[in-house]
């Protein structure tokens, strides 16, 4: 457990609108980045931003499905930390940090819970749960640890990317002299964005645009791209539109970011969009 009150987070740049969007979209989110620069602060104050209880799990080499799920013991059923946040039934935020360090029977839970229906099956209980409206899914993961590889491309595609960068040096300061302090954090309110609903999401760009990527992962200049964007993708991209973001930043959390980490890739695939959206 954290205490909201104390728990404060500066973000670095949209990081926060778009976090906020997920969840009003119902989409699931995912932190990218090296390790120690905020991800799980930043979970922590997203979740008192929204109000809503945080259910964390540390993801290890050991987490199993089980751990998400829950598990039959002597004195009876113990729910797993999935189960426990579905069971709040004004929502929480469900938080899987590290999520590449999971076994690999753990990501069948994720793709249940991150695709459109929301809902786990927890079989030895007889029961279906499915998450309310307000409930959200946030992972993150360490693309520099080799047991990245663990997060295959049929999981990657499953959230809106963000990548969460080293702080500029003067926002590093800042937090250094706050904390050496004794203050938990820099104490300051953030708003957040209030974005303005977009009626004209150019579905046949965004569809254009996905097929451009395919080809170019199945071409010899992919270097490295594993795969294009499932329909998926493509989906959830013109709902960040429609949301109110901007194309390029929508297309670049919505379908590039869950693509790949390579910044050569990325810059690729960014000149590819703006071909078609200026």
């Amino acid at each position: 457990m954290f205490d909201n009150k104390r728990t404060v987070y500066v973000p670095q740049g949209d990081e926060l609108d778009i976090a906020v969007a997920c969840h009003r979209l119902q989409l699931p989110l995912m932190l990218r980045g090296p390790t120690g620069i905020g991800k799980t602060t930043f979970v922590y104050y997203l979740s008192s931003v929204l109000n809503k209880p945080l259910v964390e799990e540390v993801c290890t080499e050991d987490t199993l499905a089980a751990d998400l799920v829950g598990r039959r013991l002597p004195d009876g059923w113990v729910d797993g930390s999935a189960t426990s946040s579905l069971r709040h039934k004004d929502g929480a935020v469900y938080y899987l940090d590290e999520l590449g360090e999971a076994r690999p029977n753990a990501m069948t839970v994720v793709h249940s819970l991150t695709d459109d229906r929301r809902t786990l099956d927890v079989r030895v209980n007889g029961e279906v749960l499915r998450a309310s409206d307000d409930w959200m899914l946030i992972s993150s993961y360490n693309p520099l640890y080799q047991l990245q590889n663990n997060v295959k491309p049929s999981t990657a595609q499953r959230f809106i990317t963000l990548d969460i960068p080293f702080p500029e040096s003067e926002l590093e300061e800042r937090i250094v002299s706050e904390v050496i302090k004794g203050d938990s954090l820099i104490t300051e309110n953030v708003s957040v964005k209030k974005y303005k609903n977009n009626g004209n999401v150019p579905i046949n760009k965004l569809v254009k645009l996905a097929n451009d990527y395919r080809r170019l992962a199945q071409s010899a200049e992919s270097v490295g791209l594993r795969e294009g964007p499932g329909t998926r993708l493509v989906v959830r991209t013109a709902k960040l539109i429609g949301y109110g973001l901007s194309e390029l930043r929508a297309i670049e959390v919505g379908m590039i970011n869950p693509l790949t980490y390579d910044s050569e890739q990325k810059v690729g695939m960014t000149d590819i969009a703006r071909k078609l959206f200026r």
